[in-house]
């Protein structure tokens, strides 16, 4: 028996709410966003300075 949470016919993938809020953010910082609400409501906060820095990658 198979215990791997699964969904839709697909496995359930764990994020860390970190991770996600980076790439949400990465993805904001884009143009090619303009068609989906979570990047777009990312850049209010962004634009008024509300979030900390994006980490670099070193």
């Amino acid at each position: 028996m198979d215990l791997a949470p699964a969904a839709g016919g697909g496995s359930i993938l764990v994020f860390a709410a970190r991770d996600v809020a980076l790439k949400v953010r990465s993805v904001a910082a884009s143009t090619s966003y303009r068609d989906n609400p979570a990047p777009v409501a990312m850049k209010i906060p962004e634009q008024a300075e509300m979030l900390l820095p994006l980490p670099t990658s070193d």
